[in-house]
């Protein structure tokens, strides 16, 4: 967040939120109140955290420092570095926890249907088994069915799944992009980028032209992330190192409000505020 922040007068870095729920800009703030996602690993967080900034964050001042100055493309120890930043972010996310959830909450359904209509039987044994009684209909049943799944969902409500899916997702999209390149895009000059509270996004281009957010990674054309107000990192299939035009500046921050958690943010003085409150009238 440093790198997209200013110093106004006597004050340390600051970042200006803009609230896309309420659609309205906020006070100048210190970097260290932006961004942040309380609790959002709720299950041995500390654990998970030090082994995140030990291999990706204490890194990343060299490799965007590297990628500022155009001298990133191949060195792969940095580049590694900034897709690495990339795939934590994708799985650092309120929207990838959403997923994550909605999903066990499907499959917690799905298992219990399915065992309930193929496994009736022995369902009918373990009920008199327990209560002496035949099961009267399909809640009874359930009652079966909810003993084997309470441990899950004791794992679920501890966070112990959240963690497991978070950890086990970023090293996957790790590997993935290891097999890929990395591409930087610069801003034309009085341009800037704005960054989200959630800046990672997966994306493809349709044959219109038009740019898709937040697929998954197999059918993406690749993943991106600004990491700095005049420098945004791409994971694609070939190296570039290019400076973009005025309107792509524009599609990329839109982007950046439509992958929004709550915040977007941008350096005070910037002017991006009247842009982000006109993208949000006028999205087209």
């Amino acid at each position: 967040m440093k790198r997209f922040a200013s110093k106004v007068g006597k004050a340390h870095n600051q970042l200006v939120p803009f609230d896309m729920k309420l659609a309205h800009e906020m006070q100048a703030r210190g970097i260290r109140g932006c961004g942040k996602i309380p609790h959002f690993i709720r299950y041995a967080s500390k654990s998970l955290e030090e082994h995140w900034k030990t291999t990706v964050e204490d890194h990343l001042p060299e490799a965007i420092s590297a990628a500022r100055e155009n001298r990133i493309l191949g060195d792969h120890r940095l580049t590694t570095v900034l897709k690495d930043c990339i795939a934590l972010h994708l799985v650092r996310s309120p929207r990838f926890l959403k997923i994550h959830n909605s999903s066990v909450m499907q499959a917690m359904v799905d298992v219990r249907e399915e065992v309930v209509t193929q496994y009736q039987a022995e369902l009918q044994r373990e009920f008199r088994r327990a209560h002496g009684v035949v099961a009267a209909g399909g809640e009874a049943l359930d009652m079966v069915v909810d003993r084997y799944i309470a441990p899950w969902r004791g794992y679920m409500d501890s966070g112990l799944l959240e963690r497991q899916s978070v950890e086990e997702t970023f090293e996957r999209i790790r590997g993935t992009f290891s097999r890929l390149d990395l591409q930087i895009l610069r801003v034309p000059a009085f341009r800037e980028f704005v960054i989200a509270d959630s800046p990672a996004f997966t994306y493809r281009f349709t044959s219109q032209g038009k740019l898709e957010l937040w697929m998954a990674i197999g059918d993406s054309q690749g993943a991106a992330m600004p990491i700095a107000r005049d420098c945004y990192a791409v994971v694609a299939d070939e190296p570039l190192y290019q400076e973009v035009e005025p309107f792509f500046v524009d599609l990329l921050n839109y982007a950046q409000m439509r992958i929004a958690f709550r915040h977007v943010y941008y350096r005070p003085q910037s002017g991006l505020g009247k842009f982000v409150a006109g993208a949000l009238k006028s999205p087209s």
